[in-house]
């Protein structure tokens, strides 16, 4: 593992299946083959069958579910990461 993967992973982790809803943005990594690296993926909740969650992916739709690891995490979507605190409109204050 490289190092910018060590950063990426301790800066933005994993999301939570429990804590994603559906309208969330959900950001990809490069472990997929239906879905562009680094894409912003809305989550979109199916109706009927228990609600699962899923994004848009090039073969329709990624359920969540399949994404999930022992510790409930989904592997290979992060949550995007937040503005630095020390910036406005991308600028130093």
């Amino acid at each position: 593992m490289t190092i910018e993967k060590v950063i990426a992973a301790l800066v933005t982790p994993y999301a939570r299946l429990k804590k994603v809803r559906a309208g969330d943005v959900l950001i990809t990594d490069s472990g997929f083959t239906c879905m562009a690296r680094n894409s912003a993926k809305t989550v979109y909740s199916c109706r009927g069958r228990n609600g699962g969650l899923w994004i848009a992916c090039r073969d329709g739709r990624h359920m969540l579910d399949g994404q999930l690891d022992e510790r409930g995490r989904l592997i290979g979507l992060r949550w995007p990461k937040p503005p630095p605190s020390n910036t406005l409109d991308g600028g130093l204050i």
